[in-house]
């Protein structure tokens, strides 16, 4: 019988191997670890949302929905790019994987395909008044015999009482929001109904130079609950990590900041 004899310098050259080996493994996966953070800056995240300004302005890609979210996923390390479609579109194209996030989104829970974040900013419906007339409302019903004015749509928004209050005959819906705030101010309705971020973005771009004098001259009363504004994601780890960042920039001076550029600094505040 042969016997085959090991000798050291076989046992060198076998232990270098695995070595050679095992490093080059780390390389790889330094690369692969190298190559997703470049794919990051190079390939940008896909945002849809739609147009309604401040929210959402197609105009310039900008607003306060847009800004947000954009930010906490450049914090994120991600560039973004954003279109601008309906939103029930751009549900069905995140569904699809035909772009990565869309908002704002209300009402939803996860499932079908689609995870959603916590809530970005709250919308406020809000009832304005003249300061001057002194109206103090309490509940929702106190407006029924008030001259109201409203965007189209909105009877059918906040609920039974409010759309109850739509068909006693003086309530009236148009179309062109710009126009709302600039209505009270000329009384031509003692009562508006409008998102708070919606009536003072129009407020300030109807005469920049004496918003503050206008702004001082309205009430505003919180009858209506918030509504929270939610991310829609086909990635739930994406969804997770938004969430994280998002906690974190909510609390930061960036993100007051944000909603101070479109609706006036300390607006917020003043009512």
């Amino acid at each position: 019988m042969k016997v085959t004899r090991v000798t050291n310098s076989c046992l060198f050259v076998a232990k270098t191997q695995n070595i050679n080996l095992f490093i080059l493994k780390i390389l790889i996966f330094a690369l692969l670890l190298a190559f997703q953070e470049q794919s990051k800056a190079e390939q940008p995240l896909l945002l849809l949302t739609d147009n309604a300004p401040p929210h959402m302005i197609e105009e310039n890609e900008s607003g306060i929905d847009v800004d947000i979210v954009s930010r906490v996923f450049e914090l994120m390390d991600y560039s973004v790019k954003v279109e601008f479609a309906p939103l029930k579109r751009n549900m069905e194209q995140v569904r699809n994987h035909k772009g990565n996030v869309f908002f704002p989104t209300f009402y939803q829970h996860d499932g079908e395909g689609l995870y959603y974040s916590k809530s970005f900013i709250e919308y406020r419906p809000s009832v304005f008044t003249l300061k001057e007339k002194n109206y103090s409302f309490k509940k929702l019903s106190d407006l029924k015999n008030k001259n109201i004015l409203s965007f189209q749509g909105a009877s059918g928004y906040f609920g039974d009482v409010f759309l109850n209050i739509s068909r006693l005959g003086r309530y009236r819906e148009v179309h062109d929001m710009s126009k709302i705030p600039v209505m009270l101010l000329l009384e031509r309705s003692q009562v508006v109904v409008l998102d708070f971020y919606i009536f003072n973005y129009f407020l300030k771009q109807h005469d920049a130079n004496n918003y503050a004098i206008n702004k001082a001259l309205i009430s505003a009363h919180s009858l209506i609950p918030k509504v929270s504004a939610h991310v829609g994601f086909n990635n739930k780890a994406l969804r997770d990590n938004f969430d994280k960042q998002l906690l974190m920039f909510k609390k930061s001076k960036s993100y007051s900041n944000i909603i101070d550029k479109y609706i006036g600094v300390g607006t917020v505040k003043a009512f």
